[in-house]
């Protein structure tokens, strides 16, 4: 009679726990899916990125599945649709786009900003949206800013006059890249140069400069991937062969970009590059392996027979790799019915991550040494801690410091 009681309970017991799964009032303890959406795995920053995501989440019990096919707004929406028909919780992405944030939530799928802080139209589109968690990194309006001033007055101090600037997405009205090039203006018309802004600019036209000495010349222009732009990389051409830079600033993935060009034009002695391996390259990325190759490496610009065997590199600002882990922890703390407790007011997150910045090759590696792909800087035990859980109530303001609290010296501190 015990026995013929126990069966029915049993499965009674067993009919309800399914019933509480399907309705989403338990969570099994299964692996949560992340996907990766990204614009290209040839930007060096991202693609480390995602290789140290891919390392950390296996012991964080997190399966990665990666998009690199966003190259624009309309393929972002069919790659994020993709990403989530493949069953993922959540999603990490590069990109800005209110389509990416509306497509994830009518999925009840999670999507966070990362290596940037979403442009203030995602904000006023979807900061009450609890699918759409925030973002991480370098503030706009300070740090981005700050980073092209700075840049642009070392280079000032330490004598260059000749400098070409690669302004990046400027031309599509990148928030991040917009305030980077403010941040040059302003550190070149502090220098003494007119920055002529022309009819109707409004920070998507690079303008000109001049400088009553005559020593001086600086000539702006917009580059990316310089094979998706045909007409911007004739621009490109056009300024490079213009003028006898000494230094070139790009404001973003120098290296990607510029080794499509300068390599190959500046390998050998002309009329008009009569030094050609005197060129050197400034640019915001990360503290990744191509970098490495680009910091400590003789370009093929720079042969001794040129007098120089220096890398082509000679300054970053950079995040260091693992930084990403953030987002990762976000994501995971979300999909674990946790994302509450990272909402202030309701609203989605902005938490500020700043900039390190590498002068010279040798502060460079001594910064990428910091937080390599075999050796990161935020291990999945230092993950584990800001994951929040019944004996672990992480608080707002604990995950918000962790982000913050990112500088070198502080990373350096963490790895003791």
């Amino acid at each position: 009679m015990k026995k013929m009681f126990m069966l029915p309970l049993l499965l009674l017991t067993s009919v309800v726990m399914v019933m509480l799964v399907l309705t989403g009032c338990v969570k099994t303890p299964t692996t949560v899916k992340v996907g990766v959406l990204t614009y290209s795995l040839d930007d060096a920053e991202v693609g480390d990125m995602i290789k140290y995501l891919k390392n950390v989440s296996k012991d964080l019990d997190v399966e990665v599945i990666v998009s690199d096919a966003a190259s624009d707004n309309t393929a972002a929406v069919t790659e994020t649709e993709k990403l989530i028909s493949n069953g993922v919780d959540a999603v990490i992405g590069f990109i800005d786009s209110r389509e990416i944030v509306d497509t994830c939530s009518a999925a009840k799928v999670y999507y966070i900003r990362a290596a940037g802080i979403a442009n203030q139209a995602v904000y006023d589109h979807a900061e009450n949206n609890k699918y759409f968690l925030g973002s991480i990194g370098p503030d706009v309006n300070s740090m981005e800013e700050a980073a092209g001033y700075k840049m642009t007055k070392y280079f000032l101090e330490h004598g260059v006059k000749k400098l070409l600037i690669s302004t990046g997405l400027l031309f599509q009205a990148s928030q991040m890249h917009t305030a980077r090039y403010k941040g040059v203006v302003k550190a070149l018309e502090e220098w003494g140069f007119t920055h002529e802004k022309g009819a109707n600019y409004n920070w998507t036209t690079t303008g000109s400069f001049s400088h009553p000495d005559p020593s001086y010349q600086v000539v702006a222009v917009d580059a990316m991937m310089l094979e998706e732009y045909p007409e911007i990389y004739m621009m490109w051409l056009t300024a490079l062969l213009s003028v006898e830079f000494e230094q070139v600033i790009a404001l973003t993935s120098g290296y990607e970009i510029l080794s499509q060009t300068l390599e190959p034009l500046l390998a050998y002695p002309n009329p008009i590059h009569n030094v050609p391996g005197r060129v050197k390259v400034a640019t915001f990325s990360s503290f990744n392996e191509v970098y490495a190759y680009a910091f400590t490496t003789p370009a093929l610009t720079n042969h001794a027979e040129y007098g120089t065997t220096d890398p082509l590199m000679n300054y970053l600002v950079g995040k260091f790799t693992s930084s990403i882990g953030g987002a990762l922890v976000a994501c995971i703390n979300a999909v674990n019915g946790n994302g509450d407790s990272f909402r202030e007011n309701g609203k989605a997150f902005k938490f500020y991550q700043d900039y390190w910045y590498a002068e010279t090759p040798e502060q460079f590696v001594a910064m990428y040494g910091a937080d390599t792909l075999e050796s990161p800087a935020y291990t999945a035990q230092t993950l584990q801690s800001y994951i929040y859980s019944k004996d672990n109530k992480v608080t707002y303001q604990q995950f918000q410091d962790f982000v913050a609290n990112a500088s070198y010296e502080q990373i350096l501190a963490l790895k003791k």
